[in-house]
């Protein structure tokens, strides 16, 4: 997570109002091991903390298995080859809100 995105967090987040919102958070890296999963981490730490309701379909949605968000890793400079796994991870996150939201 950049310093950029840790300030907005801590001085802003607050006035998002996201108690009992749906939350997710998806990341890109440049290698696999390059963080962005401690990065949406802590992200979605700071979305709880202020009340919102985070997605993960994890295992129980099928394959693609997205536990916390997607991540895209550009180390080839392909880095469009993941967005399949972004959209699902958009859709699904969609149907939660259906779910949870709508009477």
């Amino acid at each position: 997570i950049t310093g950029q995105m840790m300030n907005y967090l801590l001085s802003e987040a607050g006035k998002l109002g996201l108690a009992g919102k749906l939350a997710g958070a998806y990341a890109t890296a440049q290698y696999v091991h390059g963080g962005a999963e401690l990065g949406i981490r802590e992200m979605l730490d700071h979305c709880m903390v202020m009340g919102a309701l985070i997605y993960s379909g994890g295992g129980s949605c099928g394959k693609p298995v997205i536990h916390l968000g997607p991540v895209g890793i550009d180390n080839t400079l392909d880095i469009d080859q993941f967005a399949e796994n972004f959209e699902i991870y958009g859709k699904r996150m969609a149907e939660k809100a259906m779910e949870l939201f709508t009477q």
